[in-house]
């Protein structure tokens, strides 16, 4: 996206909000792979939440042209969501791009099929953030790019891809470490039920659709 961005805009200031420390290890050395074709680009490091960064920046001394908000959501609580957002939008001088899970993907079926269980404690889909940029009166568009998922992976105890996969799923990380909980297992038994799976040429497949919505500061009008 930066790449992109520099054809356009010689010297670009890039904030990056993340709260795991491997993880801004690991995007500086992709930065570092890249630092040629990232030329003109300075880097901000902030390792906190986007609700931390929200305090850290109360009086809006930070303002941003553009913020990327990639599956980045997901956590905070709905009875917030207005909150972050308009505060969030409250320092953007142009667009917002989010992207996340959308209502038929297979999050909501499990967040459906266990609903007590913490791994799905309600999540903020597209749906919802929709909800909320309309009731704050923001100007957006918004589409779905369907994808799908192979499953067949997470039933290979000693399939690396399938242990990832479930740790994805359930936001826990390494959650197959101690052996295979009950839990466990009835989410693997819930992930081939009718509705939730589909197989294929004996593969088992879920659909897993983003929401993509840009949301513009630009004009603060409903759609």
């Amino acid at each position: 996206m930066l790449m992109q961005l520099l054809k356009k805009f010689r010297l670009i200031e890039c904030t990056v909000v993340e709260p795991s420390a491997e993880e801004i290890t690991s995007y500086k050395k992709l930065v570092e792979e890249q630092k040629r074709a990232l030329n003109g680009v300075t880097f901000h490091w902030q390792q906190e939440s986007i609700q931390e960064f929200c305090k850290t920046n109360i009086d809006g001394l930070k303002r941003f042209h553009f913020v990327s908000a990639l599956h980045s959501l997901y956590y905070i609580e709905n009875k917030d969501l207005d909150f972050y957002l308009k505060t969030i939008l409250g320092w953007t001088e142009g667009k917002m791009l989010i992207m996340q899970g959308a209502v038929n993907s297979i999050f909501s079926g499990l967040e459906k099929g266990f609903p007590t269980s913490n791994p799905f404690r309600s999540r903020n889909l597209g749906s919802k953030i929709e909800d909320t940029l309309k009731t704050l009166g923001i100007n957006f568009e918004t589409s779905v790019i369907p994808a799908e998922c192979d499953l067949t992976f997470c039933f290979d105890s000693d399939s690396r891809d399938g242990k990832l996969l479930l740790d994805f799923f359930l936001h826990v990380v390494r959650c197959g470490d101690n052996g295979p909980s009950q839990l466990l297992k009835m989410i693997k038994e819930y992930l081939t039920t009718e509705g939730i799976s589909y197989t294929r040429n004996e593969r088992l497949y879920a659909p897993v659709p983003t929401q993509v919505i840009i949301a513009s500061t630009s004009k603060k009008n409903s759609v």
